[in-house]
C-alpha cells in the first residue's frame, strides 16, 4: 500500500472545477474530490471513499501496468492530503480454461476464470434457472472477445438436453445432445459465427428427428399395417403390438410425449381398432380418426374405447356393424415333442409350435373374424406359455386363455407369468397345472448291510440316476427315489460311491446321507479290520464335505452262524470271531491249489510301505484264504507261508522283513482257528526272484508272499505264485517234479525303505497294490 501526504492549511483547489473553498466548505469539498474519485476508478471498477481530503481505494487490477497506471491517475487529483492504495493485482491463469456443463436434469455448472467481477456476474446471471459456479478472477485472456464469446456459448447451451463445453484459450471442446435438429443447427450456427480466432471441436447427437408424433395403422383379415412415430413413454402392451409387429413400420422417439395424455389416448385408439374385423387408424397431431367395421359387441367396444380418450383430442370415428361374424378358437395339444392344432382361426393366421415344432394343423379359416388382432396376441403367448409345460392343451380365444398340463417345478408358474405379461388386462386367463416336483433341493439316503444289500431313498438331484450309482458303488441298489428336477448338482456323489466300493466288502452297515451342501457317512466295521487304517484311508480319498464315523461291529453271534454277502453273492460262516466264505470242495495238493488260485484272483493281501502290518482291505484276502487252507490243513497238508523281497536294500533288512510279513499272514490265519502246528512262517529275503530286479516290474513281482503245501512226510507237494503280479510271467518257482501250484499272496509294497538305509518301520503309507 502506497501513501500520499499533502497539508493545506486554508484550502485547496481542485484542478477542473473552476473553484475554491475555504474549510467552512469541507463537506461540499468532500463530495465534489469523491465524484472525481470515482471517474478515475470508473474504467476499473475500484472502491473509492473520501473522508475529508483523505482518500482510500480498494479493488483488483488486472496487471502491474494497469495497478502504476491507476495510482498515478489518483495522485494527480489536486486537494487530496492522503491516498490509501489497496490495490491488488489478479493470478494469471495459463492457459485460461473455463468449463461449462450441463447435465439432463438441466443442472448447470460453471468453473474456470473469469477476467473481471462483471463477467462473472454476466455469467451467472445468463443462467436464470441458477447454476452452480466456481469462478475465480485472473488474468491472462486470450483477447479482449473472450467474455462475450464465453457470454454466446452460454446461451446456446440453454436450449440443449445435455451439454459438456471447455473453452482453453481460443480452443472450444464441445459435447452436446440437442433435442431436435432444430436447436442442433441453431447451434451450429452460433459456433459458426465465433471470432476467427477461436477453433472449435464439436460432437452434437440429435435425441429426435423433429418430426411430429403420429399413426397410421390399417387392420385386414387380422393383420395389423402401417408406419408412424410414437413417443418413447407408449404403454408397454401397445408397444409389444406396435412396435414388435413386423408390418408395421414404426420409429420410437427418444423423448418423451410433450402431450402426457398422447400415451393414453394411442392405447385407447389402437385397442378399438383391435376389437374390429377390419379398421383404419389416423393419429396426426390432436386428430383421431378410426374408420371400420365389426361386430356389435366389437363396435360398441371400439366406441366404449374412444370415448376414453381426452378431450384434448379431436375424435371422429365411421363404424359399420356386420352381423355375421364368425366366432374363432384354438386348441393346441402338447405332449412334450409333438404338437397339434385345431379349431377356426382369422384368414391367414398359421400358428407356431411349443419350443420351435412346426405343429400339426387341421383349421378352419374366418374371413370375417372378431377380435383377430386379440386372438392372435393371445394365441403368440398362450403356445409360448404351452411350450414351458411338459405335457398340456392350450385353449385360446379372442378374451380368454386357458391352459392345463404338467409341469417340473413351481418356478415354471413364474416364467408363465412374464410369457403371459402382453396380453390385455381384459383377456380371462386360467391354468390348471400339476407339478412333478416342489422346487426343493436333493436330499437322499443310501443304506447298505452285508445280509440286505442297498437301498436309496430320498430325492436325487437332477443327472444322478439310480443306474449310476449301482455303477459307481458296485452292487445293485434298491429304491425308487424321486427327482428333484431343480437341482441338478450331484457334487461328487459318484466319486464319493467309487470310494466306498473299494471298502464295502469289509463294511457290515453303511449309511450314506446327503442333503445341501453338505453329507454324513456311517460306516459299521466288518469284525477283524483294522479301524484305524480304514479311517486313513477314507479321510485321504474322500471328499472334505463328508463327515465320517466307522464303529467295530457290536453283534454277538454264535459260532458258526452262517448268512448270504450281498457283496460276493458267497455264503458265510462265523468263524473264530470272522465271517469266513463257504466253499465245498475236496481236498488235495491239486485242488487246494486251484482254490487258492480262485481266491486270490478277486483279493490281494497288502502291507503298509516298508512294515510288516497288514492294511485294512487284506482282511478279505485273510478270511479267503483261511477258508481255503481250513480244509486243506485237516485233510493232513502242511502249509509254509513264505516272505519275499526285491533286491532293494541290505540282505540282512530284505531277509528279517521277508520273515517278519510271512509271520503276519500266519498270526491272522492262527486267529480264525487254523491249526498251528501244521503252518510255519519263512523268509527268504531277496534269495528266491522270479523276475529281474532291475526293472520296476521285476521287483514288484518279486515283493511277494507264497503258499507251499507239503505232506505230512515233509517232500514238496505245491507251490504258486500268482500270475497276475508275477512280472516275468510264470507261476512255477522252480519247484521239485511233482510240485503244483497253491497260490502267492500279493505283497504291493513300494521299494523297501531299505534302499536308503533306513528302518522300514518308518515308512508308515500304505502300500499300492
Amino acid at each position: 500500500m502506497r501513501k500520499l501526504l499533502g497539508c493545506v492549511v486554508f484550502g485547496f483547489g481542485i484542478s477542473g472545477l473552476g473553484l475554491w473553498a475555504t474549510t467552512s466548505a469541507a463537506p461540499r469539498i468532500e463530495g465534489a474530490l469523491a465524484e472525481v474519485a470515482r471517474q478515475a476508478a470508473a474504467s476499473d471498477a475500484l472502491q473509492t471513499e473520501v473522508r475529508g481530503r483523505d482518500l482510500r481505494v480498494t479493488g483488483t487490477v488486472a496487471d502491474l501496468a494497469a495497478y502504476v497506471d491507476r495510482l498515478s491517475a489518483f495522485e494527480r487529483i489536486d486537494g487530496l492530503r492522503q491516498v490509501e492504495f489497496e490495490v491488488e493485482t489478479l493470478p494469471l491463469a495459463s492457459p485460461y480454461e473455463l468449463t461449462l456443463r450441463r447435465s439432463e436434469e438441466g443442472a448447470i455448472s460453471v468453473a474456470g476464470p473469469v477476467p473481471d467481477d462483471a463477467a462473472k456476474a454476466a455469467l451467472i446471471d445468463g443462467f436464470p434457472a441458477g447454476v452452480e459456479a466456481d469462478l475465480t478472477l485472473a488474468t491472462g485472456a486470450p483477447d479482449e472477445d473472450w467474455g462475450k464469446v464465453v457470454a454466446v456459448l452460454a446461451e446456446a447451451l440453454a436450449p440443449l438436453r445435455s451439454a459438456e463445453m471447455t473453452l482453453s484459450d481460443h480452443a472450444i471442446s464441445l459435447a452436446a445432445r440437442a433435442p431436435t435438429p432444430r436447436e442442433a443447427e441453431a447451434l451450429q450456427a452460433t459456433l459458426d459465427a465465433l471470432p476467427e480466432a477461436y477453433t472449435v471441436a464439436a460432437e452434437i447427437e440429435v435425441e429426435d428427428d423433429g418430426t411430429p408424433l403420429r399413426l397410421s395403422l390399417t387392420l385386414d383379415d387380422g393383420r395389423l399395417a402401417g408406419q408412424g412415430k410414437v413417443p418413447a413413454d407408449l404403454p408397454e402392451a401397445v408397444s409389444e403390438l406396435v412396435l414388435g409387429n413386423g408390418a408395421v413400420d414404426v420409429t420410437q422417439s427418444a423423448r418423451t410425449a410433450e402431450n402426457t395424455a398422447w400415451p393414453a389416448m394411442a392405447r385407447a385408439a389402437i385397442e378399438a381398432l383391435g376389437a374390429l374385423v377390419e379398421g383404419r387408424l389416423e393419429i396426426e397431431g390432436d386428430a383421431v380418426t378410426l374408420t371400420g367395421s365389426g361386430a356389435p359387441d366389437a363396435v360398441e367396444t371400439a366406441q366404449a374405447l374412444l370415448g376414453e380418450i381426452p378431450d384434448a383430442f379431436d375424435v371422429t370415428q365411421d363404424l359399420t356393424v356386420v352381423d355375421e361374424v364368425q366366432p374363432i378358437g384354438l386348441v393346441m395339444d402338447w405332449d412334450g415333442e409333438t404338437a397339434t392344432a385345431t379349431g377356426a382361426v382369422p384368414e391367414g393366421f398359421v400358428p407356431n409350435g411349443p419350443a420351435g415344432v412346426e405343429p400339426s394343423l387341421d383349421l378352419d379359416e374366418r374371413p370375417q373374424a372378431d377380435g383377430a388382432v386379440a386372438f392372435r396376441r393371445n394365441a403368440d403367448a398362450g403356445i409360448a406359455a404351452l411350450a414351458l409345460l411338459d405335457t398340456g392343451q392350450l385353449q385360446v380365444d379372442a378374451e380368454a386363455i386357458h391352459l392345463t398340463g404338467t409341469a417340473t417345478t413351481p418356478q415354471v408358474a413364474v416364467l408363465m407369468d412374464d410369457v403371459l405379461a402382453p396380453v390385455a388386462d381384459s383377456v380371462t386367463i386360467t391354468r390348471d397345472i400339476t407339478y412333478r416336483d416342489d422346487g426343493s433341493p436333493a436330499a437322499w439316503t443310501l443304506r447298505f448291510s452285508t445280509t440286505d444289500g442297498a437301498h436309496v431313498e430320498g430325492r436325487l438331484p437332477e443327472g444322478l440316476s439310480v443306474a449310476d450309482m449301482e455303477a459307481a458303488l458296485g452292487v445293485e441298489i434298491a429304491g425308487a427315489p424321486a427327482v428333484a428336477a431343480e437341482d441338478s448338482e450331484t457334487q461328487g456323489s459318484l466319486g464319493v460311491l467309487d470310494v466306498l466300493s473299494e471298502v464295502l466288502p469289509e463294511v457290515e452297515t453303511l449309511t450314506f446321507a446327503r442333503e445341501g451342501g453338505g453329507s454324513a457317512l456311517d460306516l459299521v466295521a466288518t469284525p477283524g479290520v483294522e479301524l484305524d487304517l480304514m479311517a486313513v484311508d477314507l479321510a485321504e480319498k474322500l471328499p472334505a464335505t463328508v463327515a465320517f464315523s466307522i464303529a467295530p461291529s457290536d453283534v454277538t453271534l454264535p459260532e458258526g452262524s452262517t448268512r448270504r454277502n450281498a457283496t460276493t453273492g458267497l455264503d458265510e460262516v462265523f468263524t473264530g470271531k470272522y465271517w469266513l466264505p463257504v466253499l465245498a470242495f475236496e481236498p488235495d495238493a491239486e485242488t487246494c491249489t486251484e482254490q487258492a488260485d480262485a481266491v486270490l484272483a478277486q483279493n490281494k493281501i497288502t502291507f503298509l510301505s516298508g512294515s510288516d502290518r497288514l492294511d485294512a482291505t487284506s482282511i478279505r484276502a485273510i478270511n479267503a484264504i483261511a477258508a481255503v487252507a481250513k480244509p486243506c490243513l485237516d485233510a493232513g497238508l502242511m502249509l509254509e507261508i513264505g516272505g519275499h523281497t526285491d533286491s532293494t536294500g541290505s540282505e540282512e533288512i530284505n531277509q528279517a522283513l521277508s520273515f517278519d510279513r510271512a509271520n503276519a499272514v500266519l498270526t491272522a490265519l492262527l486267529s480264525r482257528d487254523l491249526d498251528g502246528a501244521a503252518m510255519t512262517a519263512v523268509g527268504y529275503g531277496q534269495s528266491e526272484p522270479i523276475a529281474d530286479n532291475e526293472t520296476e516290474e521285476g521287483r514288484a513281482a518279486n515283493r511277494r508272499t507264497t503258499l507251499r503245501w507239503t505232506s505230512p512226510g515233509g517232500e514238496a507237494d505245491g507251490l504258486a505264485t500268482d500270475e497276475a503280479i508275477d512280472a516275468g510271467g510264470s507261476a512255477d518257482a522252480g519247484t521239485d517234479e511233482g510240485e503244483t501250484g497253491a497260490g502267492a499272496l500279493d505283497d504291493a509294497g513300494e521299494e523297501e525303505s531299505e534302499a536308503t538305509d533306513t528302518d522300514p518301520e518308518e515308512t508308515p503309507d500304505a502300500a499300492e497294490e
